[in-house]
């Protein structure tokens, strides 16, 4: 006795077979996602650093350690206290940890306060190694607006003595000007650049009272 295939397996069959042949997926492509990272570093002034000024150290500045979903690339959004989510459709071009280090890099380096400025991939010998831990990188709302929110646990360490010279718990909090993802990316940007600015002024601080 033959078997007869119902009307609608033959037509998925079919379906498939075109789909084959023509080179067509009859399954949804999977969405683009748009990645994104900071704006360029401004210049900053012009101002001849004097050499009584500078400290005559070597300082290296690991990748803040992180977990997840902090280590990722997501742009994360807390919708609710303890909830973590992530905008659809968009991501870092990094991974978090890796686009701050990077930052942070840049920024030192433009200062010119050190004798240099290196990273854990660099086999020149340091003085003194700045670790971090990331806590917060995430967009919050807020009475209805979005507040990003970045928060960094820093330690400035001794690499001779292995000593902890100094630690701080850093927390910035920046206002989006709207809800609109570009608003959003830009107001991370100018969170990181704020964080920056105090954990330079804070490292220099300590390094001039070793």
């Amino acid at each position: 006795m033959r078997s007869v295939l119902p009307v609608a397996a033959l037509a998925i069959i079919a379906t498939l077979l075109l789909g084959s042949i023509t080179g067509c997926s009859v399954f949804p492509k999977p969405q683009v996602q748009r990645t994104f990272l900071f704006s360029p570093l401004p210049p900053l002034p012009a101002v001849q650093v004097a050499v009584e000024t500078m400290l005559p150290v070597t300082l290296r500045l690991a990748t803040p350690d992180a977990s997840a979903p902090l280590s990722g690339s997501n742009i994360l959004v807390m919708p609710a206290p303890q909830e973590y989510n992530a905008y659809a459709g968009v991501r870092w071009r990094d991974q978090v940890p890796t686009l701050l280090h990077d930052r942070l890099v840049q920024r030192f380096r433009q200062q010119g306060r050190w004798t240099a400025v290196v990273d854990e991939q660099s086999r020149v010998r340091s003085d003194i190694l700045l670790t971090s831990y990331l806590t917060a990188f995430e967009s919050r709302y807020t009475q209805g607006n979005s507040v990003v929110v970045i928060g960094l646990n820093v330690q400035l360490i001794n690499e001779a003595r292995q000593e902890v010279l100094a630690e701080r718990q850093f927390e910035i909090q920046q206002p989006s000007s709207d809800q609109r993802i570009e608003a959003i990316v830009e107001t991370f940007g100018r969170a990181t650049d704020e964080l920056i600015h105090e954990l330079i002024d804070w490292t220099l601080k300590h390094m001039s009272e070793k």
